[in-house]
């Protein structure tokens, strides 16, 4: 007869607790590295340093309802900020006289281009410059909603399709005097081919 006696459970501890600090160590390591390769975005403009895109003006992105800031007394830095930019732009032209020509675009929309060519439009127009802001989003015109005029008016597809005239299209702005809109007017079905007629 043999003795009675004990012996603990055989656990294998030691594998799944290696696992895991594996996984702990290596995953957040491995997101990070991921996230930093695949980083498409510019935070600031330390990080453009490296390349010979010189920055103009660096805008902070506040919500609001505003669509016009430049106007607004309570977004006081964000205006400034558009201020900062005309002079910038102002440097970055010198002392030409002609008409300076100065054209925001992007890949995606919802990315600012009306904003930020309609406050500094405006910003540009409180300087004194008589200026024209031009919509050439023939797809998703804007300008209307912002500033509140009647979009029966003729538009840039109007003038090249030769029914209007360059004096038919300039619709003068309720903000400034010296502010001017050629809208967008009429919607069309092939935009780029207007575009290049």
């Amino acid at each position: 007869i043999e003795s009675a006696y004990y012996e603990g459970p055989k656990s294998q501890k030691e594998v799944p607790l290696s696992i895991a600090i594996m996984f702990g160590f290596l995953l957040p390591v491995g997101l990070i590295s991921f996230r930093e390769t695949w980083k498409n975005k510019i935070h600031d403009a330390a990080e453009l340093q490296s390349t010979e895109i010189s920055v103009l003006a660096e805008l902070i992105q506040e919500e609001g309802d505003s669509a016009i800031v430049v106007l607004d007394r309570n977004t006081f830095a964000l205006a400034e900020q558009f201020r900062a930019l005309r002079s910038n732009l102002f440097h970055v032209y010198g002392k030409k006289q002609e008409s300076r020509v100065t054209l925001f675009t992007s890949s995606v929309s919802g990315e600012g281009k009306s904003f930020i060519s309609n406050n500094l439009a405006i910003s540009i127009a409180a300087s004194g410059k008589r200026t024209v802001i031009l919509e050439l989003d023939l797809r998703r015109p804007q300008m209307s909603k912002y500033f509140k005029f009647d979009n029966d008016n003729p538009g840039i597809t109007d003038y090249l399709r030769g029914d209007a005239t360059i004096d038919q299209i300039i619709q003068p702005s309720q903000v400034r005097s010296n502010l001017s809109i050629i809208a967008a007017g009429p919607i069309v079905d092939d935009p780029a081919e207007l575009l290049e007629s």
